[in-house]
């Protein structure tokens, strides 16, 4: 993960987005947006997730109030065996005006399909990281310096976005991760026993299974991030039913649960 994350955080950079920038990700339920989060966290650009099933006007709206350099798509998402579109939604979204700073759209392929792509504007994933590296070091930013900024759906008027910080982000929700690790100390030390060491990974592994409709919500958004700070592990899976859950629960050996 840490190589792919840097070899697109080398990929962003090469297309113009440096730290302070910020960048749109609209994407399927799929490894590479968890690729794209930590790499635009990784040179100090803030990302804003779009829910995948939102129309070209919603996206156009959110591309311009966060003021987006870049999007991050893929060419297809797959909903019960079909193939839904998402590049052709981003190229009418900067169709209707006023994304004129969006200078590049690196497009995932998720399916074979094809889509129309802008010459000078649109790349590929395998386009754009071909000849990137693997190891990009990363930049050093405040504890207040803008994470991802998440919109309200809009359904009550215009999408008000909330920004959220690496500090308040992170640390916040890693505490309240490993709140039982605390409850966990407290007991040891009232029965006289010596507490589990936190930097041991045999005495906790976080592992997160993450179960949503389409890749979207801040829950998704941040326990991509904590979980990966943690050095835990994350599942993702967008098709299954009861039985697949405790499957994957039992196997991954499961102690954090999102979904919607």
């Amino acid at each position: 993960l840490l190589g792919r994350v840097s070899q697109f955080a080398n990929v962003l950079k090469s297309q113009g987005v440096a730290c302070g920038d910020r960048v749109i990700i609209y994407m399927p339920m799929t490894i590479e947006g968890v690729v794209a989060m930590q790499a635009c966290a990784r040179i100090g650009a803030t990302h804003s997730v779009v829910f995948g099933g939102f129309s070209a006007k919603a996206l156009q709206e959110r591309i311009i109030d966060v003021g987006a350099c870049a999007v991050v798509t893929a060419n297809f998402q797959m909903r019960g065996g079909k193939e839904l579109p998402l590049k052709s939604i981003v190229d009418e979204a900067l169709s209707l005006g006023g994304c004129e700073a969006v200078k590049s759209v690196i497009v995932y392929q998720r399916t074979a399909s094809s889509v129309n792509m802008v010459a000078g504007r649109d790349l590929t994933f395998s386009q754009a990281q071909a000849g990137q590296s693997t190891e990009c070091p990363p930049e050093p930013v405040g504890a207040e310096h803008p994470l991802f900024v998440l919109y309200t759906s809009g359904s009550t008027g215009k999408p008000k976005g909330a920004q959220l910080t690496h500090r308040g982000c992170v640390n916040n929700i890693f505490s309240a991760l490993f709140s039982n690790l605390s409850q966990m100390t407290a007991q040891c030390l009232v029965e006289g026993k010596e507490p589990p060491n936190a930097s041991d990974p045999g005495q906790k592994q976080l592992a997160a299974i993450i179960a949503t409709p389409l890749f979207h919500v801040t829950a998704n958004n941040a326990v991509a991030q904590v979980v990966t700070v943690s050095g835990g592990k994350i599942v993702h899976t967008y098709k299954w039913d009861a039985g697949d859950a405790l499957r994957i629960i039992e196997e991954e050996k499961i102690t954090n649960f999102s979904g919607v």
